[in-house]
């Protein structure tokens, strides 16, 4: 009884992780494209894991929070947490080459790679069902990224492979992210001090980071205007803390495929807001078909 409550309340909160990620995703292609025009993805994927910090104040208020509680997930926060990071920084880069719906499924042969990371590294058993999930999904990814959408707007986002590479690679990064939260999470996980924890190594490495990336002229520091900053907050508290932290618990109640497979389903949201809600693309039989396969996938 007590792992069918567990498995309800899994899916539950995948099912507002990928709400919230279509919805952030969405949001990223507004800032990005819109009349701000603030293209920063680095500044963004920065920003938003320093806003993990707010896990901890719940401790915080409560005097729970202790320094042994903060060194016990260091380790993980800074292996596992900052390729959560790159992830992140990889897939907004994405968002300026490619549109929302195409990166929704290309970002979904996150399973593919999960199903393969699982066995290396989990030594999980090797499943038929899974091996099929996994074929489905590459092969719906593959037709996805061969048909490129119609652009019905200006504003529109123009797909490009180097767009479907940084997706694909985001995927991967992604995958191994979650399988090695999987594998060296311990049983009594607190997720709020780990993602704490996250955000806070986040917060300190951001000058540097942000410094680097001007420097070297990979992207120029610019401070948002204080209409794009109140926009970038409420997308990082939600579309990402709040999304990450359904994601990760729902992930140590599931397993990372059924997790990532699950997540496949926001392909037919994100379609539906790309071409009705943004009105920025027109998608090809060929694209649908491609999409479908993806969420089949999930039924497999």
């Amino acid at each position: 009884m007590a792992r069918l409550q567990g498995h309800v309340l899994g899916f539950g909160m995948l099912f507002c992780t990928l709400s919230l990620w279509v919805g952030s995703s969405v949001a990223l292609q507004l800032v990005y494209n819109g009349t701000s025009h603030f293209g920063k993805p680095m500044f963004v994927s920065v920003f938003n894991t320093c806003t993990y910090v707010v896990c901890l104040l719940p401790s915080l208020f409560s005097s729970t929070l202790t320094w042994r509680s903060l060194t016990s997930v260091l380790p993980l926060s800074a292996s596992v947490g900052l390729l959560w990071l790159g992830s992140a920084c990889i897939f907004n880069m994405s968002l300026e080459y490619t549109s929302v719906a195409t990166n929704t499924v290309i970002s979904s042969s996150s399973s593919v790679f999960t199903f393969v990371f699982s066995l290396i590294i989990c030594r999980d058993p090797f499943r038929w069902s899974s091996f099929v999930a996994a074929v489905l999904s590459l092969l719906g990814c593959s037709l996805v990224a061969a048909q490129a959408p119609q652009n019905v707007s200006k504003s529109a986002v123009t797909n490009s492979n180097f767009g479907d590479l940084l997706a694909l690679v985001s995927a991967g990064m992604f995958a191994l992210s979650s399988v090695l939260l999987r594998k060296h999470a311990p049983q009594d996980l607190d997720m709020n001090s780990y993602m704490g924890v996250t955000g806070l190594l986040a917060l300190t490495a951001a000058p540097a980071l942000l410094y680097t990336a001007d420097a070297f002229a990979w992207e120029r520091f610019v401070a948002p205007s204080p209409r794009v900053f109140a926009a970038l907050t409420a997308n990082a508290l939600f579309g990402c803390t709040l999304a990450n932290y359904f994601y990760n618990s729902a992930l140590l109640l599931l397993s990372p495929l059924v997790a990532n497979m699950c997540l496949s389903l926001s392909i037919p949201l994100s379609a539906l807001t790309d071409e009705f809600v943004l009105g920025q693309h027109r998608f090809s039989a060929a694209w649908m078909v491609g999409a479908s396969t993806v969420a089949a996938a999930v039924v497999v």
